[in-house]
């Protein structure tokens, strides 16, 4: 008869496999995220974006100089101590900017976004950049980095990305 473990039993044993393999980059310098964890030389950046994000707002700024807010928007962020990092996000575009209008969805023809991806992540202090190094996620762009420039004010954490036509900035709250 096989034995059957809990689901969350089963969930600790795949997040602690996942740290043993994670590294963390502190200023160009690489060493084992465990060992930053048992030394205590972690730095103080990393203690702070460990933790569970949600998100507030995500605004795109357009080259024209255009702000298009995406609303509603609904999303989580979790970076750990081991160097893991998981985003998923769900936001409705009422500008129908992000999309071609042939694939716009809703009744007031709002385009729906969904974000969703993991991987590890290194942080660069000097430049003030996160880096999502992506594993996995719905499209094919797993394998490549997301750089993220990230300003940490208390509980409050904004990051911001570059496209070909616009900045995005989305904004986190620390989860309670």
């Amino acid at each position: 008869m096989r034995q059957r473990f809990p689901p969350l039993m089963c969930a600790a044993a795949v997040t602690t496999l996942l740290s043993m393999s994670a590294t963390i980059s502190v200023s160009g310098q690489t060493s084992g995220a465990r060992t930053e964890a048992v030394s205590g030389t972690r730095s103080s950046t990393l203690r702070a974006l460990a933790g569970t994000w949600k998100l507030v707002s995500w605004v795109r700024h357009t080259a024209d100089g255009r702000v298009l807010p995406y609303e509603p928007v609904l999303g989580l962020l979790f970076y750990d101590q081991f160097g893991n990092m998981s985003v998923q996000i769900r936001a409705d575009d009422p500008t129908n900017e992000s999309r071609p209008p042939a694939a716009s969805t809703g009744a007031q023809g709002s385009s729906e976004r969904y974000v969703a991806y993991f991987g590890t992540y290194t942080v660069d202090e000097n430049k003030r950049t996160v880096t999502h190094h992506i594993r996995g996620n719905r499209s094919q762009a797993a394998g490549r980095d997301a750089v993220r420039l990230f300003e940490l004010q208390g509980n409050q954490l904004t990051l911001r990305a570059q496209d070909d036509r616009m900045t995005h900035a989305l904004v986190w709250d620390r989860a309670r």
